[in-house]
């Protein structure tokens, strides 16, 4: 069910309408700048409060040298303005430290899928942190709770525990770097969806979707949520039909809150991406940008795929407008710019024009 239509941006009072017309490593993207001269100005008023605010941290902490690295000041409004600035994605703490350069990875293992996830079309992730020594190699291993799924912490430690890397280094020479990351995102290029019992009602409904009975498709969904919590996201489907926006966002929430509840036997980055931007553009619809920003918890469950990526994209320009509507504009800047790096990876030429008109409006509404 496509969920485009305009979205209406406030700012400081003025109202500006513009149309919207597999396992996984995170990469480094780099972009050309189109922020206007407003809009960089801002961005970078803000990163230099957040690097002086950092350094008197580094300094409270009393590290010097090599144990900066150890800082635990917080870091990531200060990486989100150098994104911005930069046109960059997933910085890393080095950058922002004197004399520290960046590890490099050597090898990325192969990874398996877990058969019982294959089998049962689940997909998912879990994310690893380990601490690097001077030679390169990990060690200490552990998983990120609550985020990662139980069912892959397996194949992502055995995992983790074969990446090689170039060191840290400090002035030139090699250091230890403690608790590193690594999201490892298991994703099934196609599969079926296993509701058991289930299916049958699964089914029907779908049918009743695609002939626009939507009461009707309600009103089964409704009636089966006890059984299954999966039909909450056929009930937010029926409802977002149905201009029932608040209920839509309510019910795409409660999936969404359930899916780690329940052992849900589905395909999950293809509903759940879908139930994320079915929730943003609800709420949109009813002018609860507070509560539509509630989706940024929603999207850290989430990694793209070629399959659902547009969703999560969709998604991220909802926030970002809502951010900018309840007077954060950096943080809406911040989401609707890293919308546009991703449209450049992937050569969608419609979607870099779309957000290239709002961050205009609010470059605009600067001046």
């Amino acid at each position: 069910m496509p969920i485009r239509e305009q979205i209406g941006m406030k700012l400081t009072n003025r109202l500006f309408y513009f149309l919207l017309p597999i396992i996984l490593f995170c990469n480094f993207v780099e972009a050309d700048s189109v922020l206007g001269p407003n809009t960089k100005s801002l961005v970078a008023n803000a990163l230099d409060q957040e690097q002086k605010k950092f350094k008197e941290c580094i300094s409270g902490e009393g590290l010097i040298g090599k144990d900066q690295i150890n800082t635990r000041c917080t870091q990531k409004d200060l990486k989100k303005y150098y994104e911005i600035l930069h046109q960059v994605q997933d910085t890393d703490l080095t950058l922002f430290l004197e004399g520290f350069a960046a590890p490099k990875s050597l090898k990325k293992p192969r990874v398996k899928y877990p058969k019982k996830a294959q089998q049962k079309g689940i997909t998912g992730f879990a994310i690893v942190s380990y601490d690097l020594d001077e030679s390169g190699r990990t060690s200490n291993h552990k998983i990120i709770p609550p985020l990662s799924h139980s069912i892959f912490h397996n194949e992502a430690l055995n995992a983790a525990k074969k990446l090689q890397y170039k060191p840290l280094t400090y002035q030139g020479e090699p250091a230890a770097y403690p608790n590193m990351k690594q999201k490892f995102t298991f994703i099934l290029v196609s599969g079926t969806v296993d509701l058991g019992p289930a299916a049958g009602m699964f089914n029907r409904i779908t049918q009743l979707l695609k002939a626009k009975k939507y009461t009707k498709a309600e009103k089964l969904a409704y009636e089966k949520l006890e059984k299954d919590p999966f039909f909450y996201y056929q009930l937010a489907l029926s409802q977002f039909a149905l201009k029932k926006y608040e209920e839509a966002a309510s019910s795409a929430s409660e999936f969404f809150n359930q899916q780690d509840a329940q052992d849900l036997k589905l395909p999950e980055y293809y509903f759940i991406s879908h139930a994320s931007l079915i929730y943003a553009e609800s709420l949109y619809k009813v002018n609860k940008f507070e509560e539509l920003i509630k989706v940024e918890n929603m999207l850290e469950n989430l990694s793209p795929s070629v399959n659902y990526e547009n969703d999560i994209l969709w998604t991220k320009i909802y926030l970002g407008v809502a951010f900018v509507n309840t007077d954060r504009m950096l943080d809406g800047i911040y989401y609707l710019n890293s919308v546009k790096l991703s449209a450049i990876k992937n050569e969608d030429d419609g979607m870099i024009k779309i957000v290239d008109s709002i961050l205009l409006n609010i470059e605009n509404a600067l001046n």
